[in-house]
C-alpha cells in the first residue's frame, strides 16, 4: 500500500513510501522532467513491491517551489537529508538510493559519502543522463569513479542523454565492478514503443532485484 508522506525540510518535501518486510528498500528522486507519482518511478516501485522491496519516493525541492531545475548542490543536499531521514524511520531496512535522470546522477555523487562505517549505500539508477540531449560527444564519465559501493544502472537503447552502450563503455572504463542493464527499445523515461509501462517496470524490477540478491 502508497503512503504519502511530508519530509522536515526547506521547503516541506513531498514524499510517496511503499514500505514491506523485505530486506531492501530504495529512496529513489525524479528525474529534471518526471514525477513521482506516475509514468516509470511509480510503475517500479509497483512492481518492486510485488518482490517485497521497499520504495520511498520524494520530490527534489525545486519541484516543490515550482522552478525550473537548476543546482546540483541542492539536490544532493535534499538527497542526503531524505535518506538519513529514512533510515531513521526504518533502521531495520537496508536502503539503495538512485532513481530516473539527475537522481541518478546526484547518488553517483553523495553515495560514497553516506558511509556509516559498514557500507556505502548502493545505487541503483535509471536512465542516467550521461550527455546532453542528443550531445554525445559531451559525454563525461569522470564522475563515475566515485562509485566506491555496488551499483546498477538501468539504461534504454534509444535514450538521447545516455544510451545503454555508451554508458556500458564508460562505466567499464571508470566503475567496471558497476552493472549496466539494457532496457531495449526504451527512450530517457524507459518508455518502449508498443509495450506498457508494467510491462517495462516488469524487467527492470527483475534486474534489480537480483541485482540486490546477491549483495551481502
Amino acid at each position: 500500500m502508497e503512503n504519502s508522506i511530508t519530509i522536515p525540510y526547506s521547503p516541506e518535501l513531498h514524499g510517496i513510501t511503499r514500505i514491506k518486510n523485505g530486506k531492501w528498500g530504495i529512496v529513489l528522486g525524479h528525474g529534471e522532467y518526471t514525477d513521482i507519482d506516475k509514468g516509470v518511478l511509480a510503475s517500479v516501485s509497483k512492481k518492486l513491491a510485488e518482490k517485497n522491496i521497499s520504495t520511498v519516493r520524494f520530490n527534489f525541492p525545486f519541484r516543490m517551489s515550482k522552478i525550473k531545475y537548476k543546482d546540483p548542490a541542492s539536490l544532493d543536499q535534499a538527497f542526503i537529508h531524505v535518506y538519513n531521514w529514512i533510515v531513521q524511520q526504518y533502521p531495520d531496512i537496508r536502503w539503495a538510493m538512485g532513481g530516473h535522470g539527475i537522481a541518478a546522477e546526484s547518488s553517483v555523487r553523495i553515495a560514497s559519502i553516506l558511509d556509516d562505517g559498514s557500507n556505502v549505500p548502493a545505487i541503483v539508477g535509471l536512465s542516467y543522463p550521461l550527455f546532453p540531449l542528443n550531445r554525445p560527444e559531451l559525454a563525461d564519465p569522470r564522475s563515475f569513479a566515485a562509485i566506491l559501493g555496488e551499483g546498477i544502472f538501468c539504461q534504454g537503447s534509444n535514450s538521447k542523454r545516455g544510451d545503454y552502450q555508451r554508458m556500458e563503455n564508460s562505466i567499464q572504463m571508470m566503475a567496471n565492478h558497476v552493472q549496466v542493464k539494457l532496457i531495449k527499445g526504451a527512450n530517457h523515461n524507459l518508455e518502449v514503443p508498443d509495450k506498457k509501462q508494467d510491462t517495462v517496470a516488469f524487467w527492470i524490477a527483475n534486474d534489480i532485484e537480483k541485482f540486490l540478491l546477491h549483495l551481502v
